[in-house]
Parts: structure tokens; C-alpha cells; sequence
């Protein structure tokens, strides 16, 4: 698990340096200590899955990919965390179901282990407000699909009624 942690690190000093030109500044805007970036940088084992939180949030990441990744060792977690696809993911997407409904909770459960908390969300309340609007499972995929094509961060946006 040492090694993890140090592979973690030096992710994260990677991601930092891109958003803040030092450990300080960025330790500042989470609301933590210098020395528990340093330290998260260093893979030092004393840190612990409350700093990494604040450190996956302050990158744009799922709050939980690097301590998943200290504990897991799933070396795709930090290019799912940038937004990369994975190209064993899109296997696990495309696996066929008979049910439309079980295979949009199928896709959005892959958005939420794939992509940052916000999009998840965004995407969850985006399919609420199609299957009101009387959107099938099918079109919602191909929707969900198609904008997790261009730019993962991108924001579902639902259509709204006319009586709003």
C-alpha cells in the first residue's frame, strides 16, 4: 500500500501544479494544513481519507478515487478521475441488457463511478426530468451517451415543461 500512496502522490502533485503554483495556495483553498498536501504528495501513510477527500474535491475529482485507488490499486482511477475514458469501460457499458430501464441505471451508475460527483448528479436529475417529459430509457442513453462523448464535465440539461 506504500507504493500506492506514493503513486498517489505524485498524481496529485501532477493535478496540483496544473491549478496552483504551490502546495500552500492550494492547501489554503481547501481549508487544510501545508504539511497535509506535502504530505499527501510524498505519500506519507499518516495521511488519511479526510484530507484526500479535500484533495479529490479541490481537483475536480470524485471524492473518493484516490483513497479507492490506495485501497483497490485500480491503476485506471486516475484517468477516470481526469475525465479520460477507459477503453475497458466502454465493455462494461455496452454489455447488452434486456430491460431499457435497468440499462439506463446500468449507465448511470457507470457515470457515477467514472465521473466527478457533480456530473453524476447533473445526469441523475437531467434522466428524473426526461422520463417526466416522456423520454424512453433508450433516447436518455443515447443522450447520456452522446454528451459523455464530447466532454464528460458537460451539464445534462433537461427540457423544461411549458407550464414551468
Amino acid at each position: 500500500m506504500e507504493s500506492r500512496r506514493k503513486t498517489a502522490g505524485t498524481e496529485i502533485a501532477t493535478a496540483r501544479e496544473v491549478r496552483f503554483s504551490s502546495q500552500s495556495a492550494f492547501a489554503e483553498s481547501l481549508g487544510i494544513s501545508d504539511s497535509s498536501v506535502a504530505n499527501a504528495e510524498r505519500g506519507a501513510e499518516t495521511v488519511g481519507v479526510k484530507v484526500y477527500r479535500a484533495i479529490a474535491r479541490g481537483l475536480g475529482w470524485p471524492a473518493n478515487c484516490i483513497w479507492d485507488y490506495i485501497n483497490s490499486g485500480d491503476e485506471k482511477a486516475f484517468a477516470r478521475a481526469r475525465g479520460e475514458k477507459v477503453p475497458e469501460d466502454d465493455a462494461v457499458v455496452a454489455a447488452p441488457t434486456r430491460d431499457p430501464d435497468e440499462a439506463l441505471a446500468a449507465r448511470l451508475m457507470d457515470i457515477g463511478h467514472h465521473y466527478r460527483y457533480d456530473v453524476f448528479l447533473n445526469a441523475a436529475v437531467a434522466v428524473a426530468d426526461l422520463k417526466r417529459a416522456g423520454k424512453s430509457s433508450a433516447e436518455i442513453i443515447q443522450m447520456l451517451d452522446g454528451v459523455a462523448a464530447r466532454e464528460p464535465a458537460v451539464d445534462l440539461v433537461a427540457p423544461t415543461s411549458q407550464a414551468d
